[in-house]
């Protein structure tokens, strides 16, 4: 059962750049993409946030990491309010889970997300015992690109750990007895929404700003207004619970939330996804469909009823919908599809009775959808508009669809 959970979360990964999940490419500027992030990510025990430790989510696909930082028995602690001096510190975790992943997986690119409880002088003496993680920071005087460097510049230039805090004193180049790191205060480089959707009986989709003085809508990077500000969205709960992030991280409940709520009041698409239990729902689908595109299945005509699942875009590949590694979908139930975000040229054939069976509809995208829509408004009838061309074969499919084949354009 376990592997299946985790399959349905980080399938994508499968298709995707083995550095970079839930995408097929390293050479976008860095804030065109959006990275699954954990909140709380050491928060494994007592009150979790997280089921799997650090080595485990980055392993899968996780690519944020908010930690929290205390001062406990001499040292710098991983623990959400009071700790007893027993957490694991950031130096060990740093050299234990997170940098073994970093050295063996060319260009991956990991931010940590620093709530840091401490001063800085305890920052840099913890710090000190981890002199890789040092070595890796990211630091923006290095660079003199219009934008955010790609992240296969990112990762070549040695420069694979994005380290953000929250104390503008511990911001800046923090030197150590083992070297130099570069921390980013976070209200100059990101646009961050209200941290909870408040009690598990409440659920409040609205997007407003965590920072009283920072807008979500602010563009530029304080200091460098040409590099885009990255949008952190936080979605979880005052309190975590296991079995209720299942509803959370739902596609339908988390990309309504970013669609209706969150995109347009931050005026841009999310760069984070934090949520809680990672592993629990679809977030890593919604982070794939933003970042590749996607197909979604509805379980009526006309794109109305309840949005059933997505099936992400971006690589050729045939998915089977019974046996989906990313989204679970009841393919007898699919009865239209919205395409959203795919490039012209793709196609997409759907078919109802096997990989190359028909009856099939195929749908050929004919102009960039980057922020549009096209409906499939029922699968027996073929269609002609400024988005589409759908085609049926043996009149379409009329009891649901099992296979669904992508082909994108030709380069």
């Amino acid at each position: 059962m376990k592997k299946y959970l985790f399959a349905a979360l980080f399938g994508a990964t499968s298709a995707a750049h083995a550095d970079v999940p839930f995408a097929t490419d390293i050479d976008r500027p860095f804030h065109e993409y959006t990275w699954l992030t954990a909140h709380n990510a050491f928060a494994t025990t007592l009150v979790p946030n997280q089921t799997l430790p650090i080595g485990r989510q980055l392993q899968l696909g996780v690519r944020g990491l908010m930690l929290d930082l205390h001062e406990s028995a001499g040292r710098v602690r991983l623990c959400h309010g009071a700790c007893i001096g027993t957490e694991p510190t950031l130096a060990d975790t740093l050299n234990n889970e997170i940098l073994p992943y970093v050295h063996s997986h060319v260009h991956a690119v990991v931010t940590l997300h620093l709530e840091d409880h401490i001063s800085r002088d305890a920052l840099a003496d913890e710090l000190s015992r981890a002199p890789e993680a040092m070595a890796l920071s990211f630091n923006p005087d290095h660079w003199e690109t219009d934008t955010w460097p790609t992240v296969r510049q990112m990762a070549e230039a040695g420069q694979k750990l994005v380290i953000f805090t929250q104390q503008y004193r511990n911001a800046g180049q923090l030197d150590t007895s083992a070297g130099q790191a570069t921390l980013l205060f976070d209200q100059d480089y990101t646009a961050e929404n209200y941290w909870s959707m408040g009690p598990l009986a409440t659920h409040d989709r609205t997007c407003r700003s965590r920072w009283d003085n920072l807008p979500l809508t602010l563009p530029g990077v304080s200091g460098r207004y040409a590099w885009p500000r990255l949008f952190v969205m936080n979605h979880f709960h005052d309190t975590p619970y296991g079995p209720h992030a299942w509803h959370d991280n739902r596609y339908d409940e988390l990309r309504t939330r970013v669609d209706d709520h969150c995109l347009p009041a931050a005026g841009r698409k999310p760069n984070y996804i934090a949520v809680d239990f990672v592993e629990a729902g679809q977030a890593g689908s919604v982070i794939a469909a933003l970042n590749l595109g996607t197909i979604e299945f509805f379980d009526r005509e006309d794109g109305q009823g309840e949005r059933l699942c997505a099936i992400h875009a971006g690589a050729r590949r045939t998915v089977d919908l019974n046996e989906d590694e990313l989204d679970r979908c009841p393919p007898y139930r699919v009865r239209s599809a919205v395409v959203r975000d795919v490039p012209a040229g793709t196609r997409v054939t759907l078919a109802e009775r096997g990989k190359n069976a028909s009856p099939a509809i195929t749908i050929e995208v004919r102009r960039d959808l980057h922020g549009e829509r096209a409906l499939i408004a029922r699968f027996n009838q073929s269609q002609i508009d400024d988005h589409v061309t759908a085609v049926t074969v043996d009149g379409g499919p009329k009891g649901g669809v099992t296979h669904a084949t992508f082909e994108p354009p030709a380069r």
